[in-house]
């Protein structure tokens, strides 16, 4: 139960921690028309409603998905990206994060994370019993054998959902070469 509770308050209030956290504000259609343009014409791609357009004041170029599903979703900017990207690179890179919009990965990845959290909660009521034989310290070992194991899961999952997030943008019209060139100069900035 603890778990669960945790996990929902997570992807609750995780959009409003991550604006906060990531010093995001709406970026408005004035301010940045071919970005939402961009924007736009990937949601269309995309089958989902257009994710609201922010930026996040850090000095990290970056983008980043966040939301609670796709018909919540937001797709954020930090300002040295747009000194860093070309127009292509940039509308790949927005590709990418719409895929992780379309694909819901903000709900699959709360989900998935619930397994290692029970397991780790199992292991250490476990052992902490007073009252146990024995037995208790061997289920709780298992906990924790079974939360690291999750813990891979959840990496592993994390993991995939990029890729799909990668095949997503250039199911949406852009160039792999595109999307190549914007992950080598992000990375290696």
């Amino acid at each position: 139960a603890v778990s669960l509770i945790i996990v929902f308050l997570q992807y609750w209030y995780g959009p409003t921690l991550v604006k906060h956290s990531m010093n995001v504000r709406p970026l408005s259609e004035a301010e940045a028309p071919n970005i939402h343009q961009m924007v736009e014409e990937l949601a269309q791609a995309a089958d989902v409603p257009k994710p609201e357009v922010c930026i996040s004041e850090i000095n990290i170029p970056n983008a980043f998905a966040y939301g609670r599903s796709s018909k919540s979703g937001h797709i954020a900017i930090t300002r040295p990206i747009l000194g860093l990207l070309d127009r292509d690179e940039l509308r790949a890179v927005l590709g990418h994060e719409m895929g992780h919009i379309k694909h819901n990965d903000m709900l699959v990845t709360a989900a998935v994370s619930v397994v290692p959290m029970i397991c780790y909660y199992i292991a250490l009521s476990f052992m902490l019993s007073r009252d146990n034989d024995g037995g208790g310290i061997i289920i709780g070992i298992f906990g924790y054998v079974f939360y690291l194991i999750g813990q891979l899961l959840v990496l592993f999952i994390s993991r995939t959902r990029e890729y799909y997030a990668d095949e997503a943008s250039v199911e949406f019209g852009n160039r792999p070469a595109a999307l190549v060139s914007a992950l080598y100069k992000l990375s290696n900035r």
